[in-house]
């Protein structure tokens, strides 16, 4: 996913915007600002979801956790992995069991986020 850091607390975290929305994370690369190609993760499984037939990818949050929203592109009930689309960038997310999610549901969870810096 693309995003534009726009600030850089002493705290190791970064806040960034995105074509999603906007939100807070944990950041794993060089402290400065400016446009960068990540990886965007979550460093436990997702206990609590939601699930509806309908949606938009959506990325948003101010503190230390992130509501995003997503499409399930694929799920793979055997190691609880769900591929999820939000706003052109597929992720990948642990979802705890049981988990009753099939491809095309749209799933709405709250995480901590983790960002990485990728080379495209």
């Amino acid at each position: 996913m693309r995003v534009e850091i726009t600030e850089v607390p002493a705290d190791g975290s970064v806040r960034f915007v995105c074509p999603a929305g906007s939100a807070r994370a944990r950041w794993h690369g060089p402290a400065r600002t400016g446009g960068w190609d990540v990886e965007l993760d979550f460093p436990a499984a997702v206990s609590t979801w939601t699930v509806s037939d309908h949606g938009t990818g959506t990325l948003t949050g101010s503190g230390a956790r992130t509501r995003i929203t997503g499409r399930v592109a694929a799920f793979d009930p055997a190691d609880g992995v769900a591929t999820i689309e939000v706003s052109g960038s597929l992720v990948l997310v642990e979802v705890a069991p049981p988990a009753r999610i099939q491809a095309g549901d749209w799933l709405s969870f709250t995480a901590e986020l983790h960002l990485y810096p990728v080379d495209l």
